[in-house]
């Protein structure tokens, strides 16, 4: 058996095909989502993915993610793909063992499970016992539960959000390059943390899908969502194939410190909802929180549980 660098011009095609073997049942994802991810990821970088090759074909795969700018000292473990013919052989450990030494290397001083713009779950689904056994066995710590949820775009939800009525002199309006300027501002002074999915959201075409609540010409809140045509098919839309073509989602709801506690995160996410509704979405996945009780105001149910944690390294 040889374990070697990925190649994604040479060993795309063998991966997508690794990946339907081990995950296709419980976890499928089309093309345009797995794509991006491992194949023409723009941050890709030599040793950043391995692959172990038996008799040819391609039968384990593993890939790191580290943007310096975005995740500073942090390298997360994208995936771990044996092809299940070959589990229990030590294969998936070594291959670990590769992406830690690359992103040991480029700096980073911890290892989070899954993360980053191009991640894939909100962690370690719960109901893959076997995967949340292989890295507890391999270092991390695994005790923090993140949760997805969906709200389906029917029946009451969907009323509520078509019915929206916002307080005098509020809009919620899909961001245009005039507010691009502001929308910056606000990003930075609030969460400056989700600047990077919202550019990487604007740069692919999707700046209309970034929605900005203002008072007057002041803005005051945001939510990125994601509709069945978005071209940056960001976590919120990765499991089209388990939920529908008609899939949309939305994340990143973030309202200013000064105007919080007057119910316009939950209108925000209602505005969210007729947006994806209008682009002919038929459900919202909202991914990666702990804030059941506030989703769920919106309709929304727990669809899949997860566990997160992380490796230092010493």
């Amino acid at each position: 058996m040889d374990f070697r660098t990925y190649d994604p011009v040479a060993d795309y095609l063998a991966v997508e095909s690794l990946w339907e073997r081990t995950l296709g049942r419980m976890y499928p994802v089309p093309r345009r989502v797995l794509l991006p991810r491992i194949g023409w990821r723009t941050n890709l970088g030599e040793g950043d993915g391995w692959v172990a090759v038996e008799g040819g074909n391609v039968i384990g795969f593993a890939m790191g993610d580290h943007e310096a700018r975005v995740q500073g000292r942090l390298g997360f473990i994208s995936c771990i793909l044996v092809d299940p013919s070959f589990q229990r052989r030590g294969i998936g450990t070594r291959l670990l063992a590769y992406v830690e030494a690359r992103l040991r290397s480029l700096g980073c001083v911890e290892m989070p499970v899954t993360g980053g713009n191009y991640r894939l779950w909100s962690g370690v689904p719960e109901d893959l016992p076997a995967a949340c056994a292989f890295f507890r066995k391999n270092g991390m710590d695994l005790a923090t539960p993140a949760i997805d949820l969906v709200v389906h775009l029917e029946g009451a939800a969907l009323r509520d959000a078509m019915e929206l009525q916002l307080p005098e002199g509020m809009t919620i309006t899909g961001a245009t390059p005039d507010d691009m300027g502001p929308l910056h501002v606000f990003q930075q002074a609030e969460f400056p943390g989700w600047m990077s999915s919202m550019t990487h959201m604007m740069a692919a075409g999707d700046i209309g899908n970034v929605l900005v609540l203002k008072s007057g010409r002041e803005v005051i809140g945001s939510i990125q969502t994601y509709t069945p045509a978005s071209r940056w098919r960001g976590a919120n839309v990765v499991w089209e194939r388990l939920l529908g073509d008609h899939m949309g989602g939305y994340g990143c709801v973030g309202i200013g410190k000064a105007w919080r506690g007057r119910g316009l995160g939950l209108a925000i996410c209602r505005g969210a909802m007729r947006h994806v509704a209008a682009a002919g979405g038929k459900c919202c996945l909202i991914d990666w929180t702990n804030l059941v009780d506030f989703y769920r105001k919106s309709g929304a149910v727990v669809w899949r549980k997860f566990l997160r944690g992380s490796k230092r390294f010493n």
